[in-house]
């Protein structure tokens, strides 16, 4: 995951591949690649990488969103990726929507029912989804993006503070908001 995270991912959108079924596609500055893995799977492991909890996640921005379906998923403050429809899907669990960075969208235009996404290393990928409602989870990200620019939401609830008025112990979400901001100078670092 490493590897493809390197390559900065633009978008990734679930396929059928021939003899392999269900895969992913991935975008990235570098070009495309495909992985042999589901949408969901590769989602599931960028949450490893980066350390989220998508499920917390999707509770917290939705209930902020006042979005039950498909709020913004931020990995880190760079990388908040937005969910659009990209394919009806063949089985009852494959995946329909495909996750784009918001980085990484450089415009959007009306084709009929449906939308076109313009990346910044000019892929054009067709989304089955109004223009309306596209430019709606756009604006929902930027958002998300938003409130962690100006640290008014943080992956922990607690501030700083409060452990120095009740003087408690750190917690498991404490420490890893610690490691992601380590992890995010040694990026600047390097």
């Amino acid at each position: 995951m490493e590897k493809l995270v390197s390559k900065g991912i633009m978008a990734l959108v679930p396929i059928y591949k021939k003899d392999r079924g269900n895969c992913t596609c991935a975008y990235t500055s570098e070009g495309k690649v495909e992985l042999d893995l589901t949408i969901k799977t590769v989602i599931k492991n960028l949450c490893e990488y980066y350390y989220l909890d998508l499920k917390s996640c999707n509770k917290t921005y939705g209930s902020l969103l006042s979005s039950k379906y498909r709020p913004p998923i931020p990995f880190n403050k760079d990388n908040i990726f937005v969910q659009f429809k990209t394919r009806i899907p063949i089985g009852r669990h494959d995946g329909a929507h495909g996750y784009f960075n918001l980085n990484s969208i450089k415009g959007v235009k009306s084709k009929g029912k449906n939308t076109i996404i313009y990346l910044r290393n000019n892929e054009e990928l067709e989304v089955l989804m109004s223009n309306y409602t596209v430019k709606k989870y756009i604006n929902n990200g930027e958002i998300v993006r938003k409130l962690i620019k100006d640290n008014k939401l943080n992956c922990s609830r607690e501030t700083l503070s409060f452990y120095d008025e009740e003087n408690t112990p750190a917690t498991k979400s404490d420490i890893a908001l610690l490691y992601l901001k380590m992890l995010e100078i040694r990026e600047k670092l390097e």
